[in-house]
């Protein structure tokens, strides 16, 4: 979940020509490609608000996370609308995820603009499958190596005590960010982190703004809801949905649906009324 791409998924992603390619699609891709690989972090004791010491504990909680996620699947649901352009894209897919880094997706339904589905959420899934790759977490994971970090207070979000912290990145890299993040005083997990890219996907992006929300689900925070909003030039305000239900973790039942997927090919593509394309 913390895998960054590689070096050559980025260039396959941000080198496309714009008449394939608007430039407000690599904004998207970039939001929900760092949120699918955001790291869980696993139920711990008590901390203290020391900065240092949170992220530390953070950091460890990340390992042990490692030694106990096995397997998962989640239901899924992207949404993509530009209301200038008159496009709405939606497509619904179960995922299933097996340590270390293998990822896999069966699409349930698809409708809406053929263009912004395979433009975009196909290519997030896509590259998502490509770049799960446990070498490449630390790159944009959530630690003092790639952020720093500043107290900025507390509050309790729905009856649990939050940290907030300001996470500064230590570089323009697509795949960090600048932003609030909340931190469960309990589990010392990030429970919602609200901000912008540390560099924006292209020239052409005025403005991108997102949200990304977490739930608790036994030891595991696990991601439930990404908002996003970009601003973009030509193609106006593009909004971005991801909505996850129905978690299934450590499930040894996962391994059969697995290679069920495998063998019909995981494709991403499945037939569609004409009336649907656009």
């Amino acid at each position: 979940m913390n895998a960054d791409f590689e070096k050559t998924g980025l260039s396959r992603i941000f080198s496309i020509t714009p008449h394939r390619f608007p430039f407000s699609m690599a904004t998207i891709l970039w939001v929900f490609l760092w949120f699918s690989w955001t790291s869980f972090i696993t139920a711990a004791d008590r901390t203290t608000p020391e900065v240092k010491t949170l992220v530390q504990q953070m950091e460890q909680h990340a390992r042990e996370r490692d030694a106990l996620l096995k397997n998962y699947s989640v239901d899924r649901v992207y949404k993509v609308e530009n209301k200038r352009l008159g496009m709405v894209a939606e497509e619904s897919a179960a995922m299933i995820f097996l340590a270390p880094g293998e990822k896999l997706f069966e699409i349930r339904s698809q409708s809406g603009s053929t263009f912004l589905r395979r433009g975009v959420i196909n290519r997030i899934i896509d590259t998502e499958q490509k770049n799960a790759v446990p070498a490449e977490k630390p790159k944009t994971a959530i630690t003092s190596d790639n952020y720093e970090f500043e107290w900025l207070g507390q509050e309790t979000v729905n009856g649990r005590p939050q940290y907030i912290l300001h996470a500064k990145p230590r570089r323009k890299d697509l795949l960090l960010f600048d932003a609030k993040i909340w931190v469960d005083v309990e589990d010392l997990a990030v429970t919602r982190i609200e901000g912008r890219p540390a560099k924006n996907p292209s020239f052409w992006t005025r403005k991108v703004e997102f949200t990304h929300e977490y739930q608790k689900f036994g030891p595991f925070w696990l991601p439930v809801r990404n908002h996003s909003v970009a601003q973009v030039f030509l193609f106006g305000k593009t909004t971005t949905e991801l909505e996850y239900s129905n978690y299934q973790i450590n499930q040894p039942g996962l391994e059969e649906r697995a290679a069920e997927i495998r063998k019909r090919g995981n494709k991403l593509e499945i037939q569609i009324d004409s009336k649907d394309k656009r």
